[in-house]
């Protein structure tokens, strides 16, 4: 009676030890590298959570770090960065301004970034910022400071080109 009631349990250890091994084996598979594709996403997922443009643009912020618009030079902006050496997630503020006066209009708060963010010039209007959410997935977003709003959004996620493996037909230079 004894080996009757211990065949089904083991049985039963068997079944899940096979299907906790198949889906070891499945999950271990990755994208071939010649494969991989990064995804692209837009508008970024939960933009509102992420973005605040206010034209109550007050805040504190250092004159001395103006970057000045390379076309035209009647913008500047300055870049409040948080403290990286911080626990993420971070907040990042962006004040910006009209040559002739040390007062902002816009203020563009970026909120909840794991990693770093870069704020360039496009033209005198239009302010690129490329922000890395984490290890795998960033936004770019082109931002109208006269208007104070998003002309471009996309969130690309890089997860398939870090997470691939090697494959025969990716050549070496």
């Amino acid at each position: 009676m004894l080996a009757m009631n211990t065949f089904p349990k083991l049985g039963r250890f068997a079944i899940a030890g096979a299907v906790l091994a198949c889906a070891c084996y499945g999950f271990a598979q990755a994208v071939p590298c010649s494969e991989a594709k990064t995804g692209y996403y837009s508008p970024t997922p939960d933009r509102p959570k992420h973005l605040s443009i206010s034209r109550e643009a007050n805040g504190a912020f250092d004159p001395s770090k103006k970057v000045t618009s390379q076309l035209g030079g009647n913008s500047w902006l300055v870049t409040d960065a948080p403290v990286y050496t911080n626990v993420p997630p971070w907040n990042t503020t962006i004040f910006v301004g009209r040559t002739g006066s040390d007062k902002p209009f816009l203020k563009i708060t970026v909120l909840d970034h794991g990693n770093t963010l870069n704020v360039k010039w496009v033209t005198d209007r239009l302010l690129h910022i490329n922000i890395w959410w984490g290890r795998f997935g960033m936004s770019d977003w082109i931002i109208d400071v006269d208007r104070g709003t998003v002309v471009y959004d996309e969130l690309l996620n890089f997860y398939e080109e870090y997470s691939c493996i090697d494959d025969t037909k990716k050549t070496v230079p």
